[in-house]
């Protein structure tokens, strides 16, 4: 019965990764724009985007030479680049200069809010599996000790043994439900977060270019009255 019960496949745990048909290629980095952490890829299908995020190793730079696979991406439906390798700028995946990457706008190149819930998902898959090995080795255990009882009184058993096993089978996959929405709410909030930053370095950079404005018109303005009092002197020395 319970050989019969496993057999069923098992149910999507993450549905925020379909599986996608990729297309492996090679092409010369056309542009790439260090701050946002994106740029476009020269190959024989066209211009190719390109983010920090989905690149291994080093960064890529203009004009390096790089191997990558091409899907569609979900949200635009334009095709994109990913598992990019062969950049010649600084090792991609680290939390050195930021928390979610540049291209999040939280500073370097840090990992991607996708790799974070893909751990995620592996984490949910590993407690999946493991809630099933208890599930066998209790229902295993209720079996033997079933047997007992029926080889003690004569009793038949099997009808509860089964129930049991259904039981337990059906709380194992309500608490892997579980756990999926602990993981998305996870995910909401992380992208969030995300968001919020990168909206935070976009308004700091935009006050710290509207100062530097306000500086160099008080410069200016400073230059054009000492110009004028210069030219004052001038005229009353002339006239001594």
């Amino acid at each position: 019965f319970w050989l019969k019960a496993s057999a069923a496949p098992a149910p999507s745990f993450f549905v925020f990764f379909p599986p996608f048909a990729a297309m492996s290629c090679v092409g010369l980095v056309k542009f790439f724009n260090e701050t946002k952490g994106f740029g476009f890829i020269s190959s024989d299908q066209g211009d190719i985007f390109i983010h920090r995020n989905e690149c291994t190793g080093g960064e890529p730079r203009e004009n390096d030479e790089v191997s990558f696979d091409i899907v569609d991406d979900q949200r635009s439906g334009k095709p994109k680049a990913i598992n990019c390798s062969g950049g010649s700028g600084p090792e991609v995946g680290s939390f050195g200069k930021g928390g979610f990457g540049k291209g999040g706008g939280g500073g370097g190149g840090g990992a991607s809010i996708a790799q974070v819930a893909l751990g995620l998902k592996w984490a949910v898959l590993a407690k999946g599996a493991l809630a099933r090995v208890v599930v066998v080795v209790v229902v295993v255990a209720f079996a033997a000790s079933s047997n007992k009882v029926t080889a003690a009184m004569g009793t038949p058993v099997v009808s509860v043994t089964k129930w049991a096993m259904v039981a337990l089978e059906e709380v194992a996959e309500a608490s892997a439900v579980a756990l999926e929405a602990v993981v998305a709410a996870v995910m909401v909030v992380a992208l969030a977060l995300g968001v919020a930053l990168g909206e935070a370095a976009r308004a700091s950079e935009a006050a710290r270019a509207l100062e530097g404005a306000k500086a160099n018109s008080r410069c200016a303005a400073n230059s054009s009255v000492e110009s004028a009092a210069m030219a004052t002197i001038a005229v009353s020395s002339t006239s001594s």
